[in-house]
Parts: C-alpha cells; structure tokens; sequence
C-alpha cells in the first residue's frame, strides 16, 4: 500500500469519526465501522460494497472551486443520515481514474455497491449548494 493510500484512508476515517462525534455517538463495539481494520483506517472499496448509501466529495486541496464548495458538503454530512465521505486527489488518484472525475470539484452519490448518481463540476466553473441540494432530493 503505497503512502497515499494510507493518507485516503485516514483521511475517510478521520471524517467519519468527527462526523459521529457531531452526532453524539461515542466510541463502541457497537460503533466500530466493519471497513476499519486493525489500525484504524477505513477502506473506501469496503465502503461501497457494503452497499450502504454513500456520498463521496472528490476534490483536491489546491483546487479553489473544490474549497469554495467544502463547507457545502460538510454542512449536509453533519445533518444527514448518510455516509459522507471526501477524498482528494493527492490522496488517492486511483479512485479519481476509476470513477472518471476529470473536474473537481466532482460528488458521487454510491447505492447498492454502485455509482447511483454523480454532480461533476463544469471546467473553470466549480459546483453550488444549490446543485448539491439537486442531487440530494434525487437520492432517495
């Protein structure tokens, strides 16, 4: 597993565990995630196997439309009962090649273990609340 493997997958977990902390669930048995291995990192693969409802924000740090529509996304990942989770691309370039995000920033909304429904940005253009809320009251 190469270094940025190992970044992705920390970066999941350390994204779902605070959004559990918002939601008032402490640490568990109960809690565990059944994609987080023995040294705490969540496998993003499992994750979409599991076949839950998942919500996955691809998008790069350096990105300035990808930072200007971040707080958007944390926003509905704090109040939603879905998955949420982000991956950037210097993160995990991999998963960005096999789900063909060519435009950041780039939302894909996971059901059944497949790609349900994607909100890609337009080149030079980035993505608004107004689109996520679009995509999200098509996720049902």
């Amino acid at each position: 597993m190469t270094r940025k493997d190992v970044t992705a997958k920390n970066s999941v977990l350390r994204f779902v565990r605070k959004r559990r902390a918002a939601r008032g669930k402490g640490k568990g048995a109960a809690e565990r995630n059944p994609c987080e291995s023995g040294d705490g990192t969540l496998d993003f693969d499992c994750m979409v196997r599991s076949g839950h409802e998942m919500l996955a924000l691809f998008y790069a740090e350096w990105c300035p439309f990808s930072m200007a529509f971040l707080p958007h996304f944390h926003r509905h990942a704090e109040t939603k009962g879905r998955d949420c989770v982000r991956l950037t691309l210097d993160e995990k370039e991999s998963l960005f090649d096999r789900y063909n995000v060519e435009y950041m920033p780039t939302v894909i909304y996971f059901k059944d273990g497949k790609v349900a429904r994607r909100l890609d940005s337009a080149p030079h253009v980035g993505l608004s609340e107004k689109q996520l809320l679009g995509l999200l009251s098509k996720c049902k």
